[in-house]
């Protein structure tokens, strides 16, 4: 999963970055290395879905882990670099490290079989080593899908990337909707975000609204519609 992170290539260019030989060794420029993640992001994506399908256990343990630990450590934007005033910007170290967990979150929660997901009584002629991973991944991924209902940052980068989360609920939604209604209803609060600081900023030109929350509104109406032809 850590390699799917994108590395912030204007620390390559400035020489601050503490792989930056290595990283200028391997690729020459920016358009090299974006196209060679965009490879590995791909070729990854069947490899998340097969983990997933033959080990639904490890898959839901490690999602997680690995959302427990963004949660903990950049929820709030820590370190909160490469801020525009208050707010984060797009390739802050904390969006990117939530935009790099998307894809795993998706391809693992798509590749679930259905037996591992399944409500009990759908279950109850299951053998027992079933059994014990099915109460395991749904005990798993109801605690995921509660973590991301319930972080509500603040800055509008991390809620575009808590819309990518929420959209790849839809998957483990089809199974369990204890925290579907909740998860639309946050959604649906992103639809009315507004810009208060953007009468204040310079260059505004007179826009009632920025580009991150016309892109946010936009990425939350996408998700809501994702969402309801699950």
């Amino acid at each position: 999963m850590s390699h799917l992170v994108r590395l912030p290539w204007n620390d390559v260019e400035d020489g601050t970055h503490e792989l930056t030989s290595l990283i200028q060794t391997s690729w020459e420029e920016k358009e090299e290395y974006d196209s060679w993640l965009m490879d590995l992001r791909s070729k990854c994506s069947q490899l998340f879905k097969y983990i997933a399908q033959i080990n639904p256990k490890l898959a839901a343990a490690t999602l997680h882990t690995k959302l427990e630990y963004l949660l903990t450590h950049h929820g709030n934007g820590q370190p909160r670099n490469l801020t525009n005033g208050e707010q984060l910007q797009q390739w802050s170290f904390a969006c990117v490290q939530f935009e790099g967990f998307h894809q795993p979150l998706d391809n693992l929660l798509q590749g679930m079989p259905s037996w591992s997901l399944a409500e009990k009584e759908d279950c109850a002629n299951s053998d027992p080593g079933r059994l014990e991973i099915r109460a395991s991944v749904r005990s798993s991924l109801n605690q995921v899908a509660n973590m991301i209902i319930s972080w509500n940052p603040t800055d509008v980068w991390l809620k575009f990337r808590r819309t990518t989360l929420v959209n790849a609920l839809k998957y483990y939604w089809q199974y369990d909707p204890t925290t579907l209604l909740t998860g639309v209803d946050a959604m649906l609060t992103y639809l009315a975000t507004s810009d208060d600081h953007m009468a204040t900023r310079p260059h505004s030109n007179g826009k009632k609204h920025s580009d991150e929350i016309v892109s946010l509104r936009k990425r939350t109406g996408a998700c809501l519609v994702s969402i309801s032809k699950k």
